[in-house]
């Protein structure tokens, strides 16, 4: 069974590679020109290279890049030792960008890019080693293409050989080429679309990382996933006799498969890729059913959910786990499931409308990669890696995606200037998100580092107030000494009413408690207060009546 299930996967990564290398299958949305020299040019029927571009790596969406054509250190053509730049041929060019050009052959594509990129290389240019073929190759990702940040071609070998010989014959005719990429511009929203499957170790990151992104752009983006199902109608999975292994890794009685992961060891089996599959293309159709641009953004938010929680773990793959992610991010779970049901199910022997329109779609698009993304229609090239936290300069997709809007409608985030946030650019004076008023000098222009001097005069030399005159335009000593004096005169002025002030208070407040002091006989205010009872708080106590004749010997007193 394993043997069997090993040969038929070995079978369908051939036939995928097979189409890839159909001539459809290999238009370039980028050109490669060499520019220079003119005789080169001619013989490469100007100069235009037909070429096929890496699926990993950066390519420059926002400007044209130029440079020398260096071929790879000599005795090592193929570029898979450290490139030794004091050998190179031609000698490595001092103060200009260089193109390494390589061989196909004895090392993988990245670890040639990476060789290249390591000397600072800004592209490669890999020559095919099949003299007879008329086509070039697929250039995969390894595993390590997620460090690669240059981007690479490939050309067919009669085209490298051309270019070869010119570098050897004259040396001091210096091949210049040029190389840009295209993505078809719309006028407010882009299209982007998504290839990928439940369990693609490869978008993994993207899904959990481009959340980021989508939050401050999901109104400019019209974005789409598509998921990878396998016929396994043309595979033995159906009819009396189908395989042995079919209703492990298929659904619908056979129909419908996923297996790419089981050849990786993968302990899911393809039937819960199918049906995971199908409920992720519900999710999206369920929170897009809305003009709520906060609702659509609910898809990453389930996905991210299901890859940390569900995914990692082979027992977590079952209905409680995704029913309990959803419900977190907020999706309806009996819309989704209605979804799944309404479009055929996964356990009757029936169609599925989703699931049989995702693989004719898969078919006509030519689609064999995992995952492969299409921006406003184009097959997106280079790597899909796109690290938090997410920039223009480290991420290739949202670079892509930027390069399809038209120039007066790019949102904000797509003018993110390099080593910013995203969304912000730098102002005039270097700092991102800045109003660009730090580094203005005294005449008013960015970074002219022009101060006042001493004496206020903007551009000035003085050092010293005594150089500072009146006549000047700015202030002279004698004025600066003046100020300071109107300053103390004003403060002394303030304390001279303020002691006034307070003086005068306390003036009244002894005429008034000089009323109700006692008088003496002869009608002057006595010393003596309280009958010589000081009781200490300032009042007298005043015998007010003698009760004595009713035996009352109290004193009744009032306190005045």
């Amino acid at each position: 069974f394993l043997l069997e299930l090993v040969m038929f996967t070995k079978l369908v990564v051939l036939a995928a590679l097979l189409c890839s290398a159909l001539p459809h299958a290999a238009l370039a949305y980028s050109n490669v020109t060499v520019v220079s020299p003119p005789d080169l040019v001619n013989a490469l029927d100007g100069g235009i290279l037909y070429h096929k571009n890496a699926l990993f790596g950066i390519p420059s969406y926002r400007e044209t890049i130029a440079g020398r054509v260096v071929y790879a250190t000599p005795g090592d053509r193929n570029g898979c030792d450290p490139i030794n730049k004091t050998i190179s041929t031609p000698p490595w060019p001092a103060d200009e960008n260089v193109i390494i050009m390589v061989d196909r052959g004895s090392c993988d594509f990245v670890e040639k890019v990476l060789n290249a990129e390591n000397v600072e290389a800004i592209a490669v240019i890999i020559v095919d080693n099949r003299a007879w073929a008329t086509d070039v190759p697929t250039m995969a990702d390894d595993g390590k293409g997620h460090l690669v940040s240059i981007p690479s071609v490939v050309v067919t070998y009669a085209t490298g050989r051309k270019i070869e010989d010119h570098i050897k014959n004259s040396p001091d005719d210096p091949v210049e080429v040029e190389m840009i990429w295209h993505v078809p511009r719309s006028d407010n929203k882009v299209v982007f679309e998504m290839w990928t499957s439940s369990h693609d170790i490869n978008s993994e990151q993207l899904k959990r990382d481009f959340h980021e992104a989508m939050d401050i752009m999901a109104e400019s983006i019209i974005f789409t996933p598509k998921f990878l199902f396998h016929d396994g109608r043309l595979n033995g999975c159906t009819g009396p006799n189908p395989h042995s292994w079919c209703a492990q890794y298929c659904t619908n009685h056979g129909r419908y498969c996923v297996w790419d992961t089981a050849a990786q060891g993968h302990a899911v089996k393809g039937a819960k890729l199918v049906e995971e599959n199908l409920r992720e293309m519900c999710v999206w159709q369920v929170v897009n059913a809305t003009d709520n641009v906060e609702a659509r953004i609910k898809w990453w938010d389930y996905v991210a959910k299901f890859l940390d929680d569900c995914s990692d773990d082979p027992q977590r793959w079952h209905d409680d786990c995704t029913s309990e992610a959803l419900q977190q991010v907020g999706v309806s779970i009996a819309a989704v499931n209605q979804c799944m049901e309404n479009s055929g199910g996964i356990t009757k022997d029936q169609n599925n409308t989703i699931i049989e329109a995702m693989i004719a779609e898969r078919k006509d698009k030519g689609v064999h990669w995992l995952p492969t993304m299409f921006i406003n229609g184009d097959r997106h090239v280079g790597s899909w890696n796109c690290p938090h936290p997410i920039a223009l300069e480290r991420c290739n997709v949202l670079s892509a995606i930027c390069a399809g809007f038209q120039p007066e409608h790019m949102p904000q985030p797509c003018l993110t200037s390099p080593g910013c946030d995203l969304g912000e650019e730098r102002d005039v004076c270097g700092l991102c998100g800045g109003k660009g008023d730090t580094c203005l000098g005294c005449d008013g222009i960015p970074n002219s580092n022009v101060r006042n001097d001493v004496c206020g005069i903007c551009g000035g030399t003085n050092t010293r107030f005594a150089d500072c005159d009146s006549g000047s335009k700015g202030m002279g000593a004698g004025g600066v000494i003046g100020i300071v004096l109107a300053i103390v005169a004003v403060f002394a002025g303030v304390a001279f009413v303020y002691v006034r002030r307070q003086n005068k208070q306390m003036a009244d407040i002894k005429s008034i408690l000089s009323a109700y002091a006692p008088l003496d006989e002869n009608g002057n205010a006595s010393s003596q207060r309280g009958g010589g009872n000081d009781n200490g708080d300032g009042f007298s106590a005043v015998p007010t009546n003698d009760n004595s004749a009713t035996g009352d010997d109290d004193v009744d007193s009032v306190y005045v």
